[in-house]
């Protein structure tokens, strides 16, 4: 199963399979898709009718599949699986998109064709594309029985979809990172629900004054959400003022800010962006090369769980 992965790693990381799940699996699938499943039409920029599949396959295939996805990706990935069954008619297509994680949503992707006698000359090929806007192809994959693609949902991995000339199905295989799950949600929820910006350490006045008048205000809300969450672990204010600081631009904080620091700045993106994967690692190593204790060791369960767990 998910034998002979082929990488991609341009313009971001992606896995293609000739054969994925196999021809029992393959049916075992192929199977669990039927019209008493409740299907829903979607019409936005993604065209089909989408079922949920999950409680239809066995929970050791699952586990199996979550198993080899992690192995091959190398993302840890949690417990956690969910499956939809996607049906194609005449002309559904998606348009240019990216599927970028929101806090606490899934985050990696497998994508079964299953359709049997399936050929890239009837459509629904999987598009690379550097940027949103799509007019710029950086590959494209066409479609056959038991072919995949795994992908992480990475708010660079543009992709579009190709019209489809009549009926196709797929079988879309969802994971949630162990860095972004309903867990991370709930406790970052929490944390910011308690949020008081006007409480910030008096140091930061005149930084937080001229951030304000000199930038989007999307950005200085959520640096002094960074340094409002530092505030609570430490009582450095130069390292409060880190944090403000490191959050202060797009993208994920700089892994030689203090631990501290980089805890409540990633907090404060994921809070307000989303879950930038690729991140995700070399951060997790930085925050594990130190001692902590108290409510930033806390911080640190939470938003990098270390070493992954399987």
């Amino acid at each position: 199963m998910l034998d002979s992965a082929a990488l991609v790693a341009e313009p971001w990381p992606c896995w293609t399979f000739e054969q994925a799940l196999g021809e029992k699996r393959l049916g075992e699938v192929r199977a669990a898709i039927t019209d008493a499943l409740d299907w829903v039409r979607h019409d936005s920029f993604y065209q089909c009718h989408m079922a949920q599949l999950t409680e239809q396959l066995s929970p050791a295939f699952l586990a199996a599949l979550r198993e080899r996805v992690a192995e091959i990706s190398g993302w840890p990935l949690a417990e956690q699986v969910n499956v939809t069954a996607q049906r194609m008619g005449r002309g559904d297509h998606a348009k240019p998109h990216t599927d970028r994680p929101l806090l606490g949503f899934e985050t990696v992707r497998l994508v079964v064709q299953l359709t049997e006698d399936w050929s890239p000359s009837r459509g629904g090929w999987f598009c690379a594309h550097p940027d949103v806007a799509g007019e710029a192809l950086a590959w494209r994959r066409g479609a056959h029985a038991d072919g995949a693609v795994l992908f992480a949902a990475d708010p660079a991995a543009h992709h579009s979809v190709t019209p489809v000339v009549d009926s196709r199905l797929t079988a879309v295989f969802n994971f949630w990172h162990l860095g972004n799950t309903e867990h991370t949600e709930a406790w970052v929820a929490g944390l910011f629900a308690q949020a008081d910006l006007g409480a910030l350490p008096p140091e930061l006045d005149a930084l937080v004054v001229h951030s304000e008048a000199t930038l989007p205000f999307e950005l200085t809300t959520r640096a002094a959400l960074a340094a409002w969450a530092c505030s609570r672990w430490t009582d450095d204010v130069a390292v409060v003022r880190a944090a403000y600081l490191a959050t202060l631009k797009d993208g994920p904080p700089d892994v030689a800010t203090p631990t501290a620091a980089l805890l409540a700045s990633w907090a404060a993106l994921l809070f307000d962006e989303g879950f930038p994967v690729r991140a995700w690692a070399p951060l997790a190593e930085r925050v594990w090369a130190e001692q902590l204790e108290g409510a930033a060791a806390e911080a640190r369960a939470v938003l990098f769980p270390w070493p992954p767990t399987r």
